[in-house]
């Protein structure tokens, strides 16, 4: 099982890029597997840019993996966040994991409830992916429509690993048809058994490969211990990635800790 980090960067002074760039740098030399940005949801009462956070990461690492964990994609422009997310994974060498919420659209985000959140994000991804893949994308939806559009850069290897935070069952269907990998944001360990078998049942259910989905289970920094016990404890939950969060931008100190160098 592999570790990683995520971060919500809220402060920071004339020095933050900096310190961001040291603190993925000791990540990395700790042998963390991945740096995370906090998603849309959690960056709504103040943050930092996901993006040009995880920018400043790539210019001090090589190998870790970037990711966004939550980016509520019904309430973006597909076509600019397409160029946002290949841009990012061009800097990166092709190393960024992209995370999606599908949970209810905050107000603060989208000023009126109701909608339909997983029609939208699927086309919306639909659309991101012919704009990554092809030499002139084209796409025609019911939200989004385009012919002959030329988008560079493109994302080295056709694309992002595309991620789905856990949920109910509709999104784990979408999740089944769509993605590439399976966040368990925040899930306590007693939550934990009953998300991965409702998992493993709608994957299933679509005829997936159970082999086929990363399972990347996120827990708060002080939560890191009794969770690794737990996945040592009982070897059939299985979980591929323990990802730490963090309430502010971690010391190398603290990065080494948590990968126990």
């Amino acid at each position: 099982m592999e570790y990683g980090v995520a971060c919500d960067i809220t402060v920071g002074g004339p020095g933050l890029p900096g310190e961001i760039e040291a603190a993925a740098a000791a990540a990395e030399a700790a042998g963390l597997a991945s740096w995370w940005a906090v998603g849309d949801r959690e960056q709504i009462g103040g943050g930092h840019d996901a993006v040009l956070g995880l920018q400043c990461a790539a210019r001090a690492t090589g190998s870790i993996r970037l990711g966004l964990s939550g980016d509520i994609l019904s309430v973006r422009g597909p076509a600019l966040r397409a160029k946002q997310v290949a841009t990012l994974d061009w800097f990166a060498g092709g190393r960024l994991e992209y995370g999606l919420d599908l949970g209810e659209v905050p107000l603060a985000l989208d000023g009126a409830p109701g909608g339909d959140t997983l029609g939208t994000t699927s086309e919306y991804l639909a659309a991101m992916r012919a704009l990554w893949s092809q030499r002139r994308a084209s796409h025609q939806g019911d939200r989004v429509a385009f012919s002959g559009a030329i988008a560079l850069p493109r994302p080295v290897g056709g694309g992002p690993g595309i991620h789905v935070r856990h949920g109910g069952e509709d999104v784990l269907r979408l999740l089944a048809r769509e993605a590439d990998g399976w966040l368990g944001w925040l899930l306590t360990p007693a939550d934990l058994p009953g998300a991965l078998a409702l998992l493993a049942r709608t994957l299933g259910d679509a005829g997936r490969d159970q082999g086929e989905v990363r399972r990347t289970w996120f827990v708060p920094e002080q939560e890191i211990g009794p969770a690794r016990e737990l996945l040592t404890r009982d070897p059939s939950i299985r979980v591929d990635e323990l990802v730490a969060v963090y309430g502010d931008l971690p010391s190398p100190e603290r990065l080494r800790a948590l990968a126990g160098a």
